[in-house]
């Protein structure tokens, strides 16, 4: 699906495979970074050189099912295809990478 938005996703499994990424210089490889569970984005934040990239929490709902929160299989077809969708997406990214701030020791380097 990243594929589609024209983003090369990089899938790390765990916060130490971040750190022996090569970063190079202050600027960041990331543009984002998509996580799965808040620890995880609680410990991307603890690395100075990650500090000031956006990070998206996609997680699964953990409240309980009932009429004010289905579940994914209970939703109608046409409804679990726009999950799906890359625009799905997109919606999430979009404003996310557009007001990226640039940190002040990358200012004036590119």
């Amino acid at each position: 699906m990243l594929d589609q938005l024209n983003l090369k996703p990089i899938v790390i499994h765990s916060v130490e495979e971040v750190c022996n990424f090569n970063q190079g210089n202050c600027l960041a490889t990331f543009d984002t970074m998509i996580v799965d569970s808040l620890p995880a984005a609680q410990k991307l934040r603890g690395i100075k050189q990650l500090r000031y990239i956006p990070i998206v929490l996609l997680a699964p709902n953990t409240r309980t099912r009932g009429p004010d929160n289905p579940s994914f299989i209970d939703l109608p077809e046409e409804r679990r295809r726009l999950l799906a969708l890359p625009s799905a997406l997109a919606h999430l990214l979009i404003p996310i990478l557009v007001n990226k701030p640039v940190p002040t020791c990358c200012e004036g380097s590119m």
